[in-house]
């Protein structure tokens, strides 16, 4: 990057806005192993949220709760940067060094220095400055993905994919986690009907479905010309308090994989049968079955099918699209964090290897699981279990 440079010990203008912060950028050196004080934060404990405090804990355009907030992710942010930090150092040489994965690196380094520079968030003016970097930094961020997944392809014949699994499951809910945060806090900034913050209050899983079956049908409909029908049972009407963003993530990539296997299965037929899609919901947990007849696969070809970048695309000039945001629905702000995800698994059919082991990592990370029942010579069956916000039990923390 190129900017001006600021020294670490300067505090950064409490006058900062998004667009005065892409004219200010520092460019802080970077030394692949040598960070000192990066090494000293991440030694420290993260202190991390269930999805109830972030409900219940305050409300919407209440300056206090604002500061609050502002002062937890002032703490909070660079320890979760720091760490991530530490992952990168921990790749092998070889891979660590890729122009795409080591930018990415940088770009934390950088991160961690903007936030630590901001000295404290005590008033409401810092805190409109605070919430401005971070919006830049967030921005700043949005094709990090993108870089990793074109990163790591150039290194899958340098090191086995197996050992970098853990790195990449890590680095996505790490990632997903701290975007949640920071985007939950400026959302606040707003009073948004039926959100708090970044939590839809009554979220429909029929509307979410619907919402990611239209944009995998756009996209099926752009490569082969026509595209399944989506059928929902179940309990359609139920709604609950949660987040949508990697709930919306989740279930379109793995309803335009259904679509895609689809489309291809039954290239020849007149008629393509539907993807099924089910919903049950009780006072614990909740589950979403998508099922399809798109001919399933082989039972040795399942496990690889959550590898990072495995893919069973012929067209890899696909890895050219991506998507930029989901459109939770009106003109509310909310939306912007799956703009600022900016994953390659959203926009094209398929290509990158990343969108189903990232599916499955984020569901695990919000406490429940992804799992694929495949018969082949017929379809394939994927099961998303997730536990409710409000329900008994250990839910999960952010």
């Amino acid at each position: 990057t190129t900017g001006v440079k600021v020294s670490p010990s300067k505090p950064i203008s409490h006058s900062w806005t998004p667009t005065n912060y892409h004219r200010s950028k520092s460019k802080f050196p970077v030394t692949f192993y040598s960070q000192k004080e990066i090494a000293r934060v991440a030694e420290k404990n993260s202190t991390r949220l269930t999805p109830a405090q972030l409900i219940y804990a305050g409300k919407p355009r209440d300056p206090k709760y604002l500061l609050r907030t502002a002062a937890y992710l002032h703490k909070e942010l660079p320890i979760r940067i720091a760490k991530m930090v530490r992952r990168f150092q921990k790749l092998p040489h070889i891979v660590g060094l890729n122009p795409h994965i080591h930018s990415v690196h940088e770009l934390y380094v950088n991160s961690f220095h903007h936030l630590t520079d901001f000295k404290k968030v005590d008033t409401v003016e810092e805190e409109m400055a605070y919430s401005h970097l971070l919006r830049g930094l967030l921005d700043e961020h949005q094709d990090t993905v993108t870089k990793l997944a074109h990163g790591f392809r150039e290194c899958r014949l340098l090191v086995d994919m197996d050992d970098i699994s853990d790195f990449l499951d890590s680095l996505q809910t790490s990632r997903l986690a701290i975007r949640l945060l920071a985007e939950h806090h400026l959302a606040l900034h707003q009073v948004v009907p039926g959100y708090i913050g970044i939590v839809r209050t009554k979220l429909s899983p029929k509307e979410i479905i619907e919402e990611c079956a239209s944009f995998a049908a756009q996209q099926c409909e752009l490569k082969y010309g026509r595209s399944p029908r989506v059928d929902i049972d179940g309990q359609t009407s139920v709604e609950f308090a949660y987040i949508a963003v990697p709930l919306m993530y989740i279930l379109e990539e793995v309803v335009k994989n259904a679509m895609r296997a689809t489309t291809e299965a039954h290239r020849h037929s007149m008629h393509l049968p539907p993807v099924k899609v089910t919903i049950v919901s009780n006072t614990t947990d909740f589950t979403i079955r998508i099922s399809d007849v798109g001919g399933g696969m082989p039972a040795d070809e399942v496990p690889r099918a959550w590898q990072y970048m495995y893919s069973t695309a012929d067209d890899k000039s696909e890895l050219t699209g991506e998507r930029t945001g989901l459109g939770m629905g009106g003109d509310d702000g909310v939306d912007r964090l799956t703009a600022c995800l900016s994953r390659p698994a959203a926009g094209p059919m398929a290509g990158f290897g990343f969108g189903l082991p990232t599916s499955r990592a984020f569901a695990r990370y919000l406490g429940g699981s992804l799992d694929m029942h495949s018969m082949f010579g017929h379809g394939t069956d994927i099961f998303l279990h997730l536990k409710h916000f409000d329900g008994p039990g250990h839910t999960f923390y952010i």
